[in-house]
């Protein structure tokens, strides 16, 4: 898997954020089955479910359009308009196709409720996963919080930590500093 801006957010945005911009040229962090099993691997602890052990083309189709379904869906948020119909149907399929129940589990320190999956294809259960979590994000508080980096260059989504945050990272807000100074101080 090409490496991608992975910035600790929820899975929708991480998922969203493996097509991105590089020195000004789209990359595709999920080009290959085996790169859809790597980023499954690497985010299994957000997923809350068993991830697949391999996943195939037709696997790798079913992100792709998730993933086009979510930017386009977040990008309309950050816009000022709602979502397309046609990217919630896609949204709330997909979501259907992993149906679960709730559990509880309760220790001494924790509390939690647990989905667990009826379907027994690992595959449907972490697409079916990434699905509720965007569903969850895009009906609650946090739907306000969606944001578009700011930064010249950058293509990639994220949660705001503040109203007033402009930069899906550090690194970014730092660049796009250093390109202001940089414009500011140049002789004309």
């Amino acid at each position: 898997m090409a490496w991608y801006p992975r910035l600790g957010l929820p899975i929708p945005f991480e998922l969203i954020n493996t097509a991105f911009a590089e020195a000004g040229q789209p990359r595709d962090a999920l080009a290959s089955a085996q790169d859809l099993s790597e980023w499954l691997r690497v985010n299994r602890e957000q997923l809350d479910v068993p991830v697949p052990a391999a996943s195939t083309a037709a696997d790798l189709l079913e992100y792709r359009q998730l993933r086009q379904a979510l930017r386009d869906a977040f990008t309309a948020i950050v816009g000022g308009t709602p979502p397309n119909a046609s990217d919630l149907k896609l949204l709330n399929e997909i979501s259907a196709l992993a149906p679960q129940f709730a559990q509880v589990e309760w220790t001494r320190k924790t509390r939690r409720m647990r989905m667990d999956n009826v379907s027994e294809n690992a595959h449907v259960n972490t697409l079916g996963a990434v699905a509720r979590s965007a569903i969850e994000l895009l009906s609650g508080p946090d739907v306000d919080r969606i944001g578009r980096c700011h930064r010249p260059g950058c293509v990639l989504l994220f949660l705001k930590d503040r109203r007033d945050s402009q930069w899906c990272s550090a690194t970014c807000g730092n660049r796009a500093r250093v390109a202001r100074h940089y414009a500011r101080s140049r002789p004309r």
